[in-house]
C-alpha cells in the first residue's frame, strides 16, 4: 500500500487513461480522473510520506489480525 501511494499513483492514472482509450468504457475515464487528481495533489500535502507509511502499516495490521482470527 505504501509503495503504491508513494510511487505508483502516476503510473496507475496513465494506465487507466490508455485503457480507457483502448476500450472506450466510460467509468474508466472517471477512475483515471480520480487517480490523476490524487497523483497530482496528494504528494503536495505536508504529511504525504507519513500518511502513506501509516496506510501501509494499517493495511498490514488488518491483514495480520484477520489471519490470526481465522487460525484461532
Amino acid at each position: 500500500m505504501s509503495i503504491f501511494l508513494l510511487f505508483l499513483l502516476p503510473s496507475t492514472s496513465d494506465a487507466l487513461f490508455k485503457l480507457y482509450h483502448f476500450t472506450k468504457v466510460e467509468p474508466l475515464y472517471y477512475l483515471y480522473s480520480g487517480f490523476k487528481a490524487l497523483s497530482v495533489y496528494y504528494p503536495r500535502w505536508a504529511f504525504f510520506e507519513a500518511s502513506a507509511v501509516m496506510a501501509g502499516i494499517a493495511l498490514a495490521l488488518m491483514v495480520w489480525l484477520r489471519q490470526r482470527r481465522r487460525t484461532s
